[in-house]
């Protein structure tokens, strides 16, 4: 399913690391996606637990509207921005032109838990 969504965008998609995602989540699925009026495309990829609460990681040649007024901070080698919402937590970040997101929901992680989940991707910027 990831290399069928990563062949449809035309760009290596990050993906994490099993040890960085927590223990309740497993594999559930992959998208892709292009966005015609803003230019861009995206390739998501879901880790979900049996109550429904997720993790998801994000990869896209183009910049995301979420989490850019977030509190910054550092994910491997790059700086990127952290925000908390009420449904969870959103880290995003820029390497190499391509933009990389993760969300956590709360109920399975935290901002620490999203920034491990983002260095896990083995990314250098």
């Amino acid at each position: 399913m990831v290399a069928d969504a990563e062949a449809a965008a035309s760009f290596a998609v990050g993906e994490p690391s099993a040890d960085a995602l927590p223990d309740a989540v497993s594999f559930d699925g992959a998208s892709s996606y292009e966005f015609h009026d803003e230019d861009r495309r995206q390739v998501s990829l879901f880790y979900r637990n049996e109550a429904g609460e997720s993790v998801s990681v994000t990869t896209s040649d183009g910049p995301r509207a979420f989490a850019t007024d977030g509190d910054l901070v550092t994910v491997g080698d790059a700086t990127g921005t952290l925000e908390t919402t009420e449904q969870g937590t959103e880290l995003q970040w820029t390497c190499d032109e391509l933009y990389y997101s993760v969300f956590v929901s709360d109920t399975v992680g935290d901002a620490e838990g999203a920034v491990a989940v983002g260095e896990s991707l083995g990314l250098e910027c």
